[in-house]
């Protein structure tokens, strides 16, 4: 435990989605009154403009049509010296670090966190991100570049409340 243990992060990840929607509905009501006891006649009396055959008409539509796609495609490739925090009962490493770099009012952060055996350990005390089980890598960042890749508060809350 204690231990230090560079790491060489080669990672890839590649995604694609297509999404397709497409609904529609349609809805009709009509309401008529032809015979009620004979009082549909007193209200044509007293309003010759009332039909009782169409007292009531009502309709309404609804349709939605949306597509989305999305394609990512990420690389990292670096290097970072990690410290064993744990050594199992089998002889793996528990092993667990960060990385923080401060450049043009931006910071971006490394973390990673695994388990390595000790025969994946080459000679010059390093390991491959791909023989890490259970990798935790993370990489990500702050800053005026971050902040403007995001959308604004109005933006968000307008879509929270209308989300269609």
């Amino acid at each position: 435990m204690g231990d230090l243990l560079t790491v060489k992060i080669v990672e890839r990840a590649e995604a694609s989605k297509d999404a397709d929607t497409k609904l529609s509905r349609d809805n009709a009501i009509d309401a008529s009154i032809e015979n009620l006891f004979g009082l549909e006649k007193s209200v044509t009396v007293s309003n010759p403009y009332v039909n009782p055959a169409s007292l009531i008409k009502a309709q309404a539509s609804n349709k939605f049509e949306g597509n989305g796609s999305t394609t990512r495609s990420d690389d990292l490739t670096t290097q970072m010296t990690v410290v064993v925090d744990q050594v199992l009962p089998n002889g793996n490493l528990v092993v667990r670090g960060s990385r923080v770099i401060g450049l043009n009012y931006e910071q971006q952060v490394l973390t990673l966190a695994g388990m390595v055996r000790p025969e994946d350990i080459d000679s010059q005390n390093t390991v491959l991100s791909t023989y890490i089980a259970n990798a935790d890598i993370r990489y990500g960042g702050n800053g005026v570049v971050n902040d403007k890749q995001r959308p604004g508060w109005f933006t968000w809350l307008f879509d929270w409340a209308w989300p269609l």
